[in-house]
Formats: structure tokens, sequence, C-alpha cells
């Protein structure tokens, strides 16, 4: 293993329950364990220095053997983490099963091999673990009882293997067709121009869209509404975001098994989805009913990683529930506790959310009206090595840069900005009605003379806007940042010029 601090992270994830079952296995073994110092150590400090848990050792003659050690420790926790899960997993139980059928079936023990096949594809099909089920059906048709080999038992296995096969395949398909969305609006975020709605309808006249016969399983039926939840997103249209996120969630709630032990807590993350769609909607009272049926289903969970993705989630709710009340301060005075998280958890959280995270802070020092930290807010995105990612916010986040420093009254750098700012969104063709009309009114902001003038061009503006918000494409700007109420707030005076 390398030098790092991958052994300590690891150590740092395990709760109570999975350290004491691992405490428990070692102490069955006999010999030296230094590994066990080691792993005392780790689990004792809150931060990793090598050079500083080796000179704990330096006495000890396992510092010679440090690497060995660490290597040694790894996977004794991974070996322990595989076994305590082995009850709770579907798939350890199916692959348990597995491995059961090849003992069984090496020692001719032929009555038990078939009972234990059954066994085993009843799970694999309860749990919809096609994969491990085409294993299964392999081993099955290697030998068949001599009382249904004149049922044709083999046509059926095969039969078998054939509707696993399509099962499977359709789930993956709409998984990638989720995959081909998310990068559509990682690239051009909601739609702006019929373009947009064209590349999606071309992925929406997929077959599997089309004919119900394709959700022929419970994460296949997920996958479909996942795909035209995604979509929904992408046009904006949040109360149907709302309707095919209940159907996911009807889905899940009916069929649990198929969705249990998987990498993603499926239940969670679709309510967390109900709760960013609910915040779109200015439903605050929803959004908080879904946080707490969140926080109510985790109960006692001491999942680190899970505890990890609970906090920033919920920090970043309350947060953002905060902003769409209104109660900007308040919402402003969470900022250290948002970067405290982006901190602790750094390279340990999505990339989506790291990002959403910054640029509604920026969002949120603009409507206080507190530029100068919108500034550093914005310059701090600006800087973020994966920016790019995201590209509907780094184009967003220039039109914004550009109201900062108006407002900042930098007008000699907000020349060269502009120029910038048009160069980099008509070269990545970002640049729409409201993109154009924004640059023009800022352009000209610095020439105007008096008061009177500045209020009549804040008028005239706000009007174009108000027009633009009706249009179905460029509504979709707001989304982003609320230009209108920015408008309205230098018109009514709230904010200073």
């Amino acid at each position: 293993m390398k030098a790092n601090s991958e052994l300590f992270d690891l150590v740092k994830t395990l709760n109570k329950n999975e350290k004491r079952y691992f405490r428990l296995q070692t102490s069955l073994q006999k010999g030296s364990k230094n590994y066990m110092m080691l792993f005392n150590e780790l689990d004792r400090r809150k931060t990793y220095v090598e050079r500083e848990v080796k000179k704990k050792f330096s006495q000890e003659r396992s510092v010679k053997q440090f690497a060995f050690t660490k290597n040694y420790l790894w996977r004794l926790i991974i070996k322990s983490l595989e076994n305590y899960h082995l009850a709770s997993s579907a798939d350890s139980r199916i692959h348990s099963l597995i491995t059961e059928c090849k003992i069984l079936f090496d020692k001719a023990m032929y009555p038990r091999y078939f009972k234990t096949i059954a066994k085993a594809k009843a799970l694999a099909l309860k749990y919809e673990r096609f994969g491990y089920y085409l294993q299964i059906l392999d081993m099955e048709k290697i030998i068949i009882r001599k009382e249904e080999i004149q049922k044709d038992k083999i046509n059926q296995i095969y039969r078998e293997a054939f509707t696993a096969i399509e099962q499977l395949t359709n789930t993956f398909e709409y998984s990638r067709l989720s995959a081909e969305l998310l990068n559509k609006y990682r690239s051009f975020g909601t739609t702006r121009d019929a373009a947009h709605d064209i590349l999606i309808d071309d992925i929406l006249n997929n077959p599997v869209m089309k004919e119900k016969k394709f959700r022929n399983s419970s994460r296949a039926e997920d996958g479909y509404y996942r795909v035209k939840e995604i979509t929904s997103s992408i046009r904006a249209d949040h109360e149907k975001v709302i309707r095919e996120l209940e159907k996911r969630l009807e889905t899940v709630t009916n069929n649990p098994e198929p969705f249990a032990g998987t990498i993603i807590n499926y239940k969670e993350d679709i309510i967390y989805s109900l709760i960013d769609t609910s915040l779109m909607l200015g439903r605050t009272e929803e959004a908080e009913k879904y946080l707490s049926r969140i926080t109510e289903m985790r109960g006692q969970n001491e999942d680190a990683v899970s505890a990890m993705d609970h906090n920033i989630a919920a920090a970043f709710i309350e947060f953002r529930i905060l902003l769409k009340k209104g109660q900007v301060k308040s919402a402003a005075a969470k900022i250290p506790k948002l970067y405290e998280l982006l901190s602790i958890y750094k390279n340990k959280i999505l990339v989506d959310t790291e990002l959403s995270i910054l640029f509604n802070i920026v969002k949120c020092w603009m409507l206080e009206g507190n530029f100068p930290e919108a500034l550093r807010a914005a310059n701090f995105l600006m800087s973020h090595p994966l920016l790019d990612k995201r590209a509907d916010y780094e184009s967003y986040l220039r039109i914004m840069n550009l109201i900062i420093h108006f407002e900042m009254k930098n007008y000699e750098l907000l020349r060269y900005l502009i120029i910038s700012t048009y160069r980099f969104l008509s070269k990545r063709e970002k640049l729409y009605r409201l993109e154009m009309l924004v640059l023009e009114f800022i352009r000209k902001l610095p020439e105007v003379k008096n008061d009177d003038d500045l209020a009549f061009s804040f008028e005239l503006f706000k009007k174009k806007l108000i027009v633009l918000k009706k249009d179905r494409y460029e509504r979709n700007a707001f989304e982003y940042f609320d230009f209108l109420s920015w408008v309205e707030d230098k018109i009514s005076g709230e904010t200073d010029q």
C-alpha cells in the first residue's frame, strides 16, 4: 500500500459494531499482534500524519515492517467487514450458496446440490440479482435430475436464462440513458433552445421508453422513471419531476428487495431529490418534512459514509431552505459550516454536490448584498479544478461575476471582464438572449450620468427581463440566478448602488 491515508480513512469509516466485531475476530488469533497496535493508534487519531504514526512505533520491531503491517491490517479489516455484513447482504448470501453448490457438486452430493441450487435461484430472483441468476443457471444445466430429463428441463433453463439476460439488459439500458441525460445536463444545464429539446427527444424515442414490456423488473421500472425524472429536470418542469420521483418512491417502497444492499440507498436518494425539487418550487415546508423523514429513517445508522453524506446534505438543505424563505442573513451565517464540511470531507463527496454548494454560497452573498464576500466566493469557485465538469455553473457564474464587479464599482476591470465573458460564452455557444441582454445592460451602466437615467435604465431592463422570464427556454436561466429579483432590489433601493 502506498504511503497515504487510505488505511486511516478505512478505519475512520468503521462504526462501533464493526469495530467491536473486528476486535472480537482478531482476539481469536494467536501470536504477535502488531497490527492491533497500529489499528488502535489510527482509531485514536483525528488526523493522519504517517511520520507521527511511525514515531509511535519507533521502539517496536513493527516499525521495520510498517508497510507490511499496513497491508496486513487492511486485508484483515476488509475480511472482517465481509464476514460482518454476510448475513445482511443478499449478494453475500447468494454468493455463499453458489460456493456451497460447488462444494456439494465436487462431493457428488447431488440431492442436496439440487436443493441448494433451487434456494440460490429463488433468492437471486427475489433480489433481482440477474448476474448471479445466470451464473446459477449455468451451474444447473451441468447436471439435471433424472426425473426431469424427460420434461425438457434444459430448454426451460435456457428460456430462464434468456429472460434474465433481457431483464438485465433493460436495466442497464435505462441506466445508460440516465447517464447520457446527466452528461447533457452538466454540459448545458436546463434547456435553453429547441436544439436542446431535440437532443432530449432523441433519447426519449429509445424503444425502452416507448413500450411497457421493457419494464420487466423493479429495477427497470425505477430506471424508466429515473430517465423521465432527469428529462423533466433538464426542462425545468419541476411539477413533473415531483410526479416521477413519487412513482420511483412507490416502486422502491413496494419492492424493497431488489434495492436492498446496493451501493446507493435508493429511498434516501429519491427523498433527497424530492427535497431539491420542492425547494425549486419554493415549497419549504415540504422540504422540511422530507428532511425529517430521512432523519427518522436513518435512526441510529452509524455508517460513517452514510453519516458523512447526510451531514453534508442536511446542512446544505437547511441553508437552501433559509434562502428560499428569504432569511438571507441566517443562511449566510451557515456558510462557515458549509466550508468546514467541504474541508473535512474533501475528495470524499460528489463533485456535483461540492460545486452546487459553492455556487449557492456565491448567490447567498449576492442576495445579502455582501459583494466583497461574493467576489471571494466566486473567485474560489472559478479556480476549482473541476468547474468545467459543470459547464452550466461556469457560464452563469461569469455573468454573476459581472454583477458583483458592477456593484463594487470596479468599472475599469468590468470593461475587460465583459469582453472576456462575451468571448467565453460565444466560444461555448452559450450566448442566449438573456446573456446578451445582461452583457449589453452592464456594459452601458458605467456610462449613465445621473440617478434618474440609472432608474430609467433599470426599469427598462426589468421590462425586458419580464418578457424573457415568460419565454419557454429563457426562463430556465432564472433557475440559476434570479436576475429579476436583483433588478427589483436595485429599483426599490434595498441594495446600494
